[in-house]
């Protein structure tokens, strides 16, 4: 019989596949349910005879075997790495090691960690701090809201409901840069964006610091409060970074309807998370935003905007001198 081991935020599952087929993706229905916003409601499907088994994609967003986004059906090979949404599944042709000690050993349920800050790594931001990117970083996928390719984000994006609040701030933001004549051009235009976000609480700004090199030093931290330290979510940019994506994450748990959120020791409700792009769309700087209690938390049509005005700030933040 084949396994997949599935691991996610420590946890680890051993899913036997049964011959004949399962379908794995976010609807209840599938044999093996993925709860992610990133996850289709049918993503793949394994079909299994005799211990043989092919994975087929059945979703838009993709499935990826090895690093490699998976086109039509493969055969799958012992060890094969499956990635869906933000999970990680390995495939095995017989029992894995692990099936003896640790096939009882579950994810937490969805929405429910035992840790609000378990898998977001949190640090207090300074400029010059290094963030290494690292391959096997991944954002809980409870926490993700909202997530926007830059790609999309085009004068078209503006055609919306928000579109003359979207259009007056970037001409707003196009004076500010134009306009300022503060020595630190960078730290005037972000400020600035406390005027767009009235209900943020604090701005980080990493830059990459060698191109093409994986780590990103803290070039700007920013607090409204000044007796706050700002923080720097360090999984959070390095995913930014690595998928080249806009993401809007939750940071604040109710265990059950009604109940008070269970906060992380700062009060964070949630953050925005947007790359600084080159002219060639490569990601050379990350721009955190962080709204705290009990302010409003960000939502999809904040992380439009920001994506929007990133663009922007490409103008005046600086890019490493040797791309």
């Amino acid at each position: 019989m084949a396994y997949l081991k599935r691991t996610s935020n420590e946890s680890l599952q051993v899913i036997p596949l049964l011959d004949g087929t399962t379908t794995i993706g976010r609807s209840r229905l599938c044999d093996l349910n993925l709860r992610s916003p990133v996850v289709s409601k049918i993503h793949a499907v394994i079909e299994c005879c005799s211990g043989s088994c092919t994975l087929r994609n059945e979703s838009s967003k993709g499935t990826f075997i090895n690093g490699d986004k998976l086109q039509g059906t493969r055969q799958l090979m012992p060890g094969d790495q499956i990635r869906i949404g933000w999970e990680n599944l390995t495939y095995f042709d017989s029992a894995p090691p692990e099936i003896d000690g640790d096939s009882d050993r579950s994810p937490p349920p969805a929405g429910r960690p035992g840790d609000p800050d378990e898998s977001i790594l949190h640090k207090t931001a300074r400029p010059g701090r290094a963030i290494r990117v690292e391959s096997a970083v991944c954002i809980a996928e409870e926490k993700v809201r909202g997530e926007i390719s830059l790609r999309d984000q085009t004068i078209a994006s503006l055609a919306t409901t928000d579109s003359v609040r979207k259009l007056s701030q970037m001409l707003r933001l196009s004076r500010i840069i134009r306009d300022r004549g503060e020595p630190d051009q960078v730290e005037a235009a972000i400020v600035a964006l406390y005027q767009f976000f009235p209900q943020a609480s604090q701005i980080v700004l990493v830059a990459e610091t060698v191109p093409g090199f994986q780590a990103f030093s803290v070039s700007l931290a920013h607090c409204r409060a000044a007796s706050s330290p700002a923080m720097v979510c360090d999984d959070v940019i390095m995913q930014t970074a690595k998928m080249n994506k806009c993401f809007l994450l939750a940071d604040q748990w109710r265990n059950e309807p009604g109940e008070k959120p269970r906060l992380s020791a700062l009060g964070r409700v949630s953050l925005m998370s947007v790359p600084i792009q080159t002219v060639q769309g490569n990601c050379y700087a990350v721009l955190q935003m962080i709204s705290e209690d009990p302010g409003p938390e960000f939502d999809m049509g904040d992380l439009e905007r920001l994506a929007i005005l990133a663009q922007l700030l490409a103008i005046v933040v600086p890019v490493p001198s040797s791309r």
